[in-house]
């Protein structure tokens, strides 16, 4: 039996706060490995971070930062090239960083000649960052399966459009780099069983992404004609989710409802998804938020109208432990355990998915009953005391004991 565990943990992200999705679950990963055993935490970041917020130090033994710069690295039409060449030989764009002589002995001095139980890697943009830290098994977290939302970026492009085919190099490349990790990596980590089903190897394991839930949240009726979305929109796949709603599908909302609203929260929309809210009655950019409880108090129902994606949304899971209804694309509520009609309702084209908003914003009774059923699934299938029985039992797995006790 293992007690106390040394494991180190690589991101590239500092998972606080708790703003989207991905921070959410690396977080809740984090604070369960935290509870097995000694972490040291190590950050590849493009973003400048002053310092370590309490909430992720808590949870560390060490904590090493590193900042690193992508665009200075590569820029367009150098980029093209790059793909080009990393298409035939599948190189992480980023294994530059960590093969660099300025970061390989800052790393060294860092994890020393520290021998891990278990080095925990998240995403695939750091599978190189784990191959100069030494350790006995080595997990990596796909969370999402990446060349998927790649691919499907690119079927959206025109054509003609010179960046539909770049899209279709990277989709190609990232995928073999997947594979690599498939075949190198102890333990391969997915949020859905219909993505395990892709990937259908004997390696791979779901670690379902989940949501805190008070069981005493109340329902509200809203703000009349309210309607909500909440994601980051410096992520590709939300910013143009919400462009395809307000062009596509608001207007037909509007011919039925014309004092119906969209509130946007996120930050880095791009500009043409500022310049389009411009041109539009009805819409509000309201940036980044830190406090979220009074828009989803106000609003009526939430939208995910994602046309490009992979994994589990989390935003969704987010709205129904507020209780607030969801109206969904299939992709949007791709692999999660979700009824539709009962938990969530979903649409696909622009018609169906108007009506789908129409029906929930018209009738007060089957918004609070699908607000209410939608509740009562997330509480009984995606609370972190899950995620963290999951990450116990694929560490002891994966280490090949019977129990690993906290420290």
């Amino acid at each position: 039996m293992k007690k106390n565990p040394k494991i180190c943990f690589v991101s590239g992200i500092i998972p606080w706060p708790l703003s989207y999705g991905m921070r959410h679950r690396q977080y809740h990963i984090l604070k369960a490995l935290s509870a097995l055993g000694q972490v040291d935490m190590v950050i590849f970041t493009r973003n400048k971070i002053d310092e370590i917020p309490s909430e992720i130090d808590s949870l560390c033994r060490n904590v090493w930062l590193q900042q690193v710069n992508v665009t200075s690295t590569f820029r367009f039409p150098i980029a093209y090239l790059v793909e080009i060449l990393n298409s035939i030989y599948y190189w992480p764009i980023k294994k530059c960083f960590i093969h660099s002589k300025f970061l390989r002995p800052k790393l060294a001095n860092f994890v020393g000649n520290i021998y891990y139980d278990v080095i925990w890697v998240e995403r695939l943009n750091n599978i190189a960052h784990s191959q100069h830290i030494n350790g006995k098994w080595k997990i990596m977290d796909f969370d999402d399966i990446q060349h998927f939302i790649i691919e499907r970026t690119s079927k959206l492009k025109h054509r003609y459009d010179v960046k539909k085919y770049y899209l279709s190099l990277r989709a190609h490349r990232t995928h073999m780099i997947e594979k690599q990790a498939l075949r190198t990596f102890d333990k391969v980590l997915v949020c859905s069983e219909k993505d395990n089903r892709y990937l259908d190897t004997a390696n791979v394991e779901v670690i379902e992404n989940c949501i805190g839930v008070s069981s005493d949240a109340k329902y509200t009726a809203g703000r009349t004609g309210y309607m909500l979305f909440i994601g980051n929109l410096g992520y590709y796949p939300n910013d143009e989710a919400v462009r395809y709603f307000i062009k596509s599908i608001l207007p037909r909302i509007h011919d039925h409802l014309p004092k119906a609203t969209l509130t946007i929260i996120g930050a880095g929309p791009s500009r043409m998804l500022v310049d389009t809210v411009k041109q539009t009655k009805g819409v509000h950019l309201a940036g980044f938020a830190p406090n979220i409880e009074p828009y989803y108090t106000n609003a009526q129902l939430s939208v995910v109208p994602l046309r490009i994606g992979g994994g589990t949304r989390i935003k969704i899971l987010e709205s129904l432990a507020k209780k607030v209804p969801v109206v969904s694309t299939s992709i949007g509520a791709e692999g999660l355990n979700l009824v539709d009609h009962e938990h969530i309702l979903i649409a696909d084209e622009p018609r169906e998915f108007a009506g789908a908003c129409i029906k929930l914003l018209k009738n007060q009774d089957v918004r609070e009953k699908i607000a209410l059923s939608g509740f009562r699934r997330i509480l009984s299938l995606y609370s972190p005391r899950k995620l963290q029985t999951r990450v116990r039992a694929i560490v002891n797995k994966a280490m090949d004991t019977t129990t690993i006790n906290p420290p």
